[in-house]
């Protein structure tokens, strides 16, 4: 008496429901890593064509990038707080 995992789940009560979430959150995550791969470069071709600067093209990306390091550091020390 063997039953695959996936009849087992197919039972689950709200397997579909569970499914579509699943689904749409996947999709989500797809489109909103190519928006801000898509923002980073336009961020870049944008940069340059203000400050007539190949070498200033990188700025945006890298105070991004600086942006989201403080604020996982600010994260972090209030998680181990407990707050």
């Amino acid at each position: 008496m063997t039953t695959s995992v996936s009849a087992r789940i197919d039972e689950l009560p709200g397997s579909q429901a569970q499914r579509r979430t699943l689904f749409v959150l996947v999709a989500a995550q797809a489109l909103s890593g190519a928006g801000l791969a898509a923002g980073v470069t336009v961020g870049a071709l944008l940069a340059q064509d203000m400050l007539n600067s190949t070498s200033l093209a990188g700025l945006p990306s890298a105070l991004g990038t600086a942006g989201s390091a403080l604020a996982a550091v600010a994260v972090g020390r209030m998680s181990q707080c407990g707050r």
